[in-house]
């Protein structure tokens, strides 16, 4: 209850709502699903990954019940209803998610365990009972227990299946095809895709129990000991790659190409990648071909990437070009703890680190599967708008899939400009809105439709220590650079300094080069942030309440990785 005085607002009552409808009530959390989708996001993309979620867990759930196609069929809801979108961002339905958990042999010791390394920071679960007779129970149990112990080989064969797939799509596309080419290759990748990569979900089990039974036995700073070092890891594999590449360029005898680099246009760069002959430009071809779709937001179809846009590419080596040689990382810095004494210590880590390094690769292969997918849109997107039926190519990316396969039919859908623009101008609105973390709905989700958005922001106080959870031991001192949109920040700007932010993706790993430490609002222990934080070698804290609000950038801190504690230092006391 509130009233006016003299133009200020006043609140004369406030208490808890005692009587909510009687309908199920539903949840959706944005914990772990946030670093891969944590802006808003367009309607292809969302109808693309909720099409991709409900084959993975149907895939899943066949794994599971084999031929029970009554079960299966009872579950069909569930598997379309995965995730939701709501004011243009991305959850997860969660009281499915448990559902489905609820299918695993020992779900409740798994499930706490899962929602530790997502990060899920509410843990009760509100969603109904599975009923199962006790012998299909212990029929599922076989199966799961057959499939997590052949995890490691079975995700060995998905990235080599995964290889040829690549391949294939990379002989097979062109920039000249038909709209009706586009679609059948489409169709093809996506089946051959989704056909087997629901065993991705019992590797993150894999991973998420391993690591979940080693925190039991270990101290959380030897837990971070243990499962740093990861042999090959494929998320900083492009690193390495694109570093190897500004290395080349800052040779002494290749000062002329260093010019041409230095001094060229974004609309020359396409032309000049595909033409130029010098072996550094082959180089990038091929740093294109293999990572060229890793770019912050990459799961977003919209995103433009190394592959769609080059331009941003050469923008990114002239900025390491600026900096000193020195902040070029060519290979890890992490190291793996000496192996122990306790045997069942190193067989916890090894299991740990395998279903990591497993669950980062197929993390990369899914990078490349949209890539794959937005190359196959965009140039949708431009045979429509050659037929009339779109203004501008990326207009492409506001129709739904079902909207836009209905092209395939030959179905005229020019009548959809005007939706297409208030669609537009929604997300542009949306953007504004607070990303809650967790919303909560009696009945069905609906959306907020603001015409001025007034956001909340959280008072800074005088907080001096902030507590989270350490990820990534060390202790540093540095200046904060607050980061709310990474596309604006360049290497310069973070060279040197303690990145803190809401949470990142796998796209953010070039920008995490140059911080000196992380800080992070969401996270865990198998974050993006803490597997990246750790082979680089630098401190990171993740799961820290309202750090970018809290904390300003220029002010200085001191991180410790190891404990998870954070410390504002004064002007005069800041080690520099």
């Amino acid at each position: 209850e509130f009233t006016f005085l003299n133009d200020q607002l006043y609140v004369l009552q406030a208490r808890p709502i005692t009587k909510l409808p009687a309908e199920p009530v539903i949840i959706l959390d944005n914990s772990n699903i946030v670093e891969s989708y944590p802006g808003t996001t367009t309607p292809l993309t969302f109808s693309f990954i909720q099409e991709a979620y409900g084959s993975i867990f149907r895939g899943l759930a066949k794994r599971m019940l084999k031929n029970d196609t009554q079960t299966l069929q009872s579950f069909e809801p569930t598997f379309q209803n995965m995730i939701a979108q709501v004011n243009s961002r991305i959850y997860y339905q969660i009281n499915n998610w448990y559902q489905l958990l609820q299918l695993l042999p020992f779900s409740k010791q798994i499930i706490p365990i899962w929602q530790d390394m997502l990060g899920v920071q509410v843990t009760e679960i509100s969603a109904p009972k599975v009923k199962i007779n006790r012998l299909t129970r212990l029929k599922i149990m076989g199966r799961i227990i057959k499939s997590f112990i052949q995890a490691p080989q079975s995700m060995k064969q998905l990235d080599s299946d995964f290889e040829k797939i690549y391949a294939k799509f990379n002989q097979t596309y062109t920039r000249e095809a038909s709209f009706e080419e586009l679609y059948h290759l489409f169709e093809q990748i996506k089946q051959e895709v989704l056909e087997q990569w629901d065993i991705t979900l019992i590797n993150d089990l894999y991973a998420f129990v391993y690591t979940g039974l080693l925190k039991k036995v270990c101290s959380p700073e030897e837990v971070q000991a243990e499962i740093a070092g990861i042999e090959q890891i494929e998320s900083m594999k492009p690193v390495y790659a694109l570093n190897k590449i500004i290395h080349a360029i800052q040779e002494e005898q290749n000062s002329d190409y260093r010019k041409i680099i230095k001094s060229i246009s974004s609309e020359l760069v396409a032309d000049f990648i595909e033409t130029d002959l010098h072996p550094i430009t082959q180089d990038i071809r091929r740093f294109i071909q293999q990572f060229g779709d890793r770019a912050p937001e990459e799961l977003e179809l919209e995103t433009a990437t190394f592959r769609s846009h080059p331009s941003s590419l050469i923008q990114l080596f002239q900025q390491q070009l600026e900096l000193p040689q020195t902040a070029i990382r060519t290979e890890s810095k992490a190291t793996s703890a000496n192996k122990s004494r306790n045997p069942l210590v190193n067989g916890l880590k090894k299991r740990a680190m395998t279903g990591i390094k497993y669950r980062e690769s197929s993390r990369l292969n899914r990078t490349r599967i949209y890539g794959m997918m937005r190359l196959i849109f965009i140039t949708m997107g431009e045979r429509l708008v050659e037929e009339k039926h779109l203004n501008q190519s990326e207009d492409i990316f506001y129709l739904t899939m079902t909207e836009l396969f209905e092209l395939a039919s030959h179905k005229d859908l020019s009548d959809k400009q005007i939706e297409l623009t208030k669609r537009k101008h929604k997300r542009t609105v949306d953007q504004q809105l607070p990303a809650f973390s967790r919303l909560i709905y009696a009945g069905s989700i609906f959306e907020k439709h603001p015409q001025t958005i007034n956001q909340q922001q959280i008072a800074p106080t005088n907080q001096q220590d902030f507590q989270g959870i350490g990820c990534s031991k060390g202790v540093v001192r540095g200046q904060v650079l607050v980061v709310e949109d990474v596309q604006a920040v360049n290497f310069q700007q973070s060279h040197d300094k303690i990145i803190v932010t809401k949470m990142t993706d796998p796209g953010w790993v070039y920008l995490l080069t140059q911080a000196k430490g992380i800080i992070a609002e969401k996270g865990s222990l198998l974050s993006h942030t803490a597997i990246i934080s750790r082979e680089l070698g630098i401190p990171s804290v993740v799961n820290v309440k309202q750090a970018t609000q809290q904390l300003k950038t220029g002010e200085w801190v001191e991180l410790n990785g190891q404990t998870g504690l954070i410390k504002r230092l004064e002007a005069d006391n800041n080690g520099s």
